[in-house]
């Protein structure tokens, strides 16, 4: 099983760009399907990072799995990924699966994203992402244990056996720490850039290896390759590296990645028949960097090249978080330089930051509640609206110009299509006399005698642009029905109160105002009239108040407290 996440930026741009991948690629994706979430619940994440400054504003979780997996699997998955970074259910705003086909025809078709909420709304607080790879692998090997799947090879497995303590566990994986790791046959970058380009990598990757299975040697294979269309050759940065081109010149990818071999190995198969790696030349002898020494107590222990071309070793931390190293814990209000001064000077310095401080920390506190106040009482107005309206007459239907069209020439097709059939029998015919006066009938049975339409327009104008005027003048009728309900004394106070409420909204909104606040719970109409009379008129903008003002019928606002960090495994996959 794989995992892989990335944190998507509180910007609308980013919002927009992710929501379409998730949602909007069906030439991308065979089967698109939301099991959970809404794209308004992923606005409303990005807008929570957004009041509070934050930088990032929702995780981007990717679950897939070469074995398939049933619906139980998934979920315990997606359980243990919440349980590691600290998320509940209703953290997640979007959960989708994607199906679709995979070039080597073994692999399971599916896999599943999430957008998970990493900002508090309450409070601020921002979901602890640190080390997501190492903790992610953790995630991955020991799904792998208790569902006997395939153990994949990671890079972090010394870190990911050190923060195991199971037992059982950790002697199943015991292995995965030596040799090295299986390689990737492209990057993430090269495949979005082969995207771009209109270049399938996992495609090309498949279809070399296959033509790699059936030859039986390298002249073989390069033969094929060239009847392909592609060329071998070597790089132009890395002269070392084999690459294949198309035939155009583009760089498709490095030979020992589509293979999946090591440089060493492809350049022993590049051999002419009846000549060893060691007549090949002196270069050919070069052994490949040990990734494991050998340490003076008998252990294996990592080395990492550094940016000097030195190594360092890597030694698991013993303290803190289980990935983090040993570091010293500095808390300080703020950065103070203090030498060479009194020490009343000092003090009062010293004084002057702690009291910074604690106005800082209340201005959030205070901050946290007007929030929480401020949702609650959305969550009031939408239910208080919403049954003011359901007692109001219906509002009457203003339809498109094309759908009137295409019910009314519904109506007539068949009376049309007659008259025309018999008036290629002749002028003369009885039959289009009939026909003729049969399309009036219709024509009046469907009241559209009333806007002036008769079986002459019909003949001499045609029936689509007879029904499009006859649609206009129904749509006209509908206007004006509609003009009439909006100046019903049950409507227009509707729409007073429902404006005052948005002014009302907005003030609370942007001003601390607690008398006014506990006002407004108890009676929205008082703290309406108390509003009034301290001046305010005039809705301040906000989105908050647009996402009244733009729909007559708002629906409740989803919850947006945290619960208890469990429930996720009841997702209905």
């Amino acid at each position: 099983m794989i995992i892989k996440s990335t944190r998507i930026r509180a910007t609308a741009r980013s919002m927009t760009q992710i929501v379409r991948h998730l949602l909007e690629k069906p030439d991308e994706n065979e089967v698109i399907h939301m099991i959970r979430g809404s794209r308004t619940d992923v606005r409303m994440a990005f807008d929570d990072a957004r009041d509070f400054g934050r930088k990032n504003a929702v995780a981007h979780f990717i679950l897939a799995s070469q074995e398939k997996l049933d619906p139980r699997q998934v979920r315990d998955a997606i359980a243990m990924i919440g349980e590691e970074f600290g998320f509940s259910r209703d953290d997640v705003k979007l959960c989708v699966r994607h199906q679709k086909s995979r070039h080597d025809g073994e692999s399971w078709n599916q896999h599943f994203h999430l957008l998970v909420q990493m900002v508090n709304p309450e409070n601020g607080r921002v979901m602890d992402m640190s080390y997501s790879y190492a903790r992610q692998e953790k995630i991955e090997r020991i799904f792998e244990v208790k569902n006997d799947l395939r153990l994949l090879k990671g890079r972090h497995n010394r870190a990911v056996l050190q923060a195991i303590t199971d037992p059982t566990i950790r002697d199943r994986l015991a292995g995965l720490a030596q040799g090295g790791l299986d390689g990737h046959a492209y990057t993430a970058t090269a495949k979005e850039t082969g995207k771009r380009l209109g270049v399938d990598r996992a495609a090309i990757r498949q279809e070399v290896r296959t033509l790699w299975s059936q030859s039986d040697g390298w002249k073989a294979f390069r033969t094929a390759i060239e009847e392909r269309g592609w060329r071998i050759g070597p790089g132009t940065r890395k002269p070392d590296v084999i690459i294949l081109t198309d035939g155009e010149g583009r760089m498709l990818g490095s030979l020992c990645r589509l293979l999946g071999m090591k440089k060493a190995e492809l350049a022993w198969r590049m051999l002419p028949d009846g000549i060893t790696p060691e007549a090949s030349g002196p270069s050919s002898g070069k052994q490949l960097p040990e990734k494991v020494t050998q340490s003076s107590s008998g252990r294996n222990q990592a080395e990492t090249p550094s940016r000097q071309g030195k190594t360092t070793p890597i030694t698991p931390s013993s303290k803190g978080h289980w990935l983090d190293p040993v570091r010293e814990q500095i808390i300080s209000t703020m950065t103070l330089n203090l030498q060479g001064t009194s020490e009343e000077f000092r003090r009062a310095e010293i004084a002057t930051a702690e009291r910074a401080k604690a106005q800082a920390e209340a201005i959030t506190q205070q901050l946290a509640d007007q929030k929480k106040f401020y949702r609650n009482f959305c969550r009031m107005i939408d239910e208080l609206l919403a049954s003011r309206q359901a007692v109001l007459p219906p509002a009457p239907q203003i339809r498109a110009i094309s759908e009137i069209a295409a019910e009314c020439e519904s109506q007539i097709t068949s009376a049309y299509t007659a008259y025309r059939k018999a008036d290629e029998w002749g002028f003369l015919n009885p039959w289009r006399f009939l026909r003729r006066r049969q399309l009036d009938a219709a024509l009046k049975a469907s009241g559209f005698d009333a806007h002036d339409m008769n079986a002459a327009t019909v003949i001499r104008e045609g029936l689509p642009a007879a029904m499009t005027q006859v649609a206009q003048a129904i749509q006209r009728q509908e206007r004006k029905k509609h003009r009439e309900w909006e100046r019903h004394p049950d409507v227009q106070a509707y729409e007073a109160f429902r404006t005052d409420l948005r002014q009302l909204q907005n003030r609370l909104h942007d001003l601390a105002d607690s008398r006014l606040m506990e006002m407004a719970l108890k009676d929205p109409s008082a703290a309406i009239r108390e509003m009034k009379r301290q001046g305010v008129t005039g809705a301040q903008k906000s989105d908050y108040g647009e996402r009244i003002s733009t729909s007559p019928a708002p629906q409740p606002s989803p919850k947006r407290s945290r619960q208890p960090k469990n429930g996720i495994s009841d997702i209905e996959i």
